[in-house]
């Protein structure tokens, strides 16, 4: 899953409570965080992002199980606390 993130002021330090409330949850449904970066100069297009992230779930299930968790639900404020605006793609493995 590909997000572009882009932070509400203090944000960032929020989401990285998001982030380590969630870190065993994603673990426990076998998924994993493959990227992890802070946006640098835009080269092309006209939006902004601060941070993009790209994480890996065996299956569009795992996700799912994941997000329907009461664990999930108890923190799931804390991202949209933090976060100005997002992009989620669910994203198909291609060929190399």
């Amino acid at each position: 899953m590909l997000n572009l993130l882009k932070f509400r002021p203090g944000g960032a330090e929020q989401y990285q409570r998001y982030t380590q409330a969630t870190a065993p949850l994603l673990a426990k449904v076998g998924g994993r965080v493959a990227v992890a970066g802070r946006a640098a100069e835009r080269l092309i297009g006209d939006r902004t992002w601060d941070m993009v992230l790209v994480v890996e779930y065996p299956t569009r299930g795992a996700l799912l199980a994941m997000v329907r968790s009461e664990a999930y639900r108890s923190v799931a404020s804390l991202r949209s606390q933090a976060l100005e605006r997002a992009v989620l793609y669910a994203l198909d493995p291609m060929p190399a």
